[in-house]
């Protein structure tokens, strides 16, 4: 099955055209247009990012504080740091530090199996690697923008994960039920998994969106330079959420994407102790049932949308809910 997403967003050309000119920018400066802003060089090393929607500044601004608690001397790779964050006219806009580096989505694919080994290893590294970020500020939440305080830590993380499930299936149950095959018997044995086990060791930083394109390698090495674009999916939980997204997220709408992911949890089993494993699949699972609706237009058919259907195509995965039960 092929999938296909449409996920870029668009700003109104005068407002663009206007802080361009403000950030002393100009069009030719243009790096990407991804789903959530406009990124442009701003000189040698800053970013200008411009999002549409005036409501992400207060989410920014958070951003901004986790970013600047960051341990950066314990790093072998850099993260981002913020220099401002500001709306101006009806966008906001962040002027952000470069990162030197090629994605490693731009490297992909590997020609040879040893070096999609090497991808492997090196891709699974950097999800792995997040959960020794130090942030030297406390946090009372699970979620990083958390506006409503919805994910208080008044419950343990398991709870919280669980609540996620419950609460992107309850809106789109009807097509849940639908399009999983024993849907009844897979969402309350998912549930029944988070439910009877609580979390109990120490809350990481989960980046959240760990794919090839968050990742920056020398050009030449390829060692990691740089992990990018923490934010809108950040939590505070199990690090082992993070390895398990890698696995999902890795060439996801590529017609290769479950030989991808089933080679890659095989190797994630290898950074987690065996009485954890399970834990990879279960995470899987969630996010898939999270995440479905992630990015669906109004008046859409959500059947239709590509990310729907690839985590359709997830939660219909049989050896994913074998090794998770």
């Amino acid at each position: 099955m092929n999938i296909h997403t449409h996920t870029k967003i668009s700003i109104d050309a005068t407002v663009l055209h206007s802080a361009l000119t403000h950030y002393s920018c100009t069009h030719s400066d243009l790096l990407a247009i991804g789903t959530e802003a406009y990124v442009y060089r701003a000189g040698n090393t800053t970013l200008l990012k411009i999002y549409p929607d005036p409501s992400r500044l207060p989410g920014m601004l958070t951003l901004k504080y986790l970013l600047d608690s960051i341990n950066r001397e314990a790093l072998s790779y850099a993260v981002p740091r913020i220099h401002s964050a500001e709306l101006y006219k009806s966008v906001v806009c962040i002027l952000e530090e470069y990162i030197p580096g090629v994605s490693m989505e731009q490297i992909l694919p590997p020609r040879d199996e040893d070096s999609i080994e090497k991808c492997y290893s090196l891709y699974l590294q950097a999800a792995h690697s997040i959960q020794r970020i130090q942030i030297d500020i406390p946090y009372d939440t699970f979620s990083l923008f958390d506006t409503a305080s919805t994910s208080l830590k008044s419950n343990d993380w398991h709870a919280y994960f669980r609540s996620r499930i419950q609460q992107s299936v309850t809106v789109h149950r009807c097509h849940f039920k639908k399009h999983v095959s024993q849907y009844n018997y897979k969402y309350k044995t998912l549930l029944k998994s988070f439910s009877t086990s609580e979390y109990s060791s120490p809350l990481s930083l989960i980046h959240g969106d760990i794919f090839p394109g968050n990742i920056l390698l020398n050009d030449s090495s390829h060692e990691i330079t740089g992990i990018i674009d923490f934010g809108r999916y950040t939590l505070f939980g199990d690090p082992i959420y993070d390895l398990a997204t890698a696995c999902i997220f890795f060439a996801m709408y590529e017609p290769d994407r479950a030989l991808h992911r089933s080679r890659l949890l095989a190797m994630a089993h290898t950074l987690v102790p065996k009485s954890d494993q399970v834990w990879l699949y279960r995470y899987t699972l969630g996010c898939a049932f999270i995440s479905a609706p992630l990015y669906h237009k109004t008046h859409e058919d959500l059947a239709a949308n590509g990310h729907f259907r690839w985590a359709i195509e997830i939660l219909n995965d049989e050896t994913l809910w074998d090794s998770a039960v």
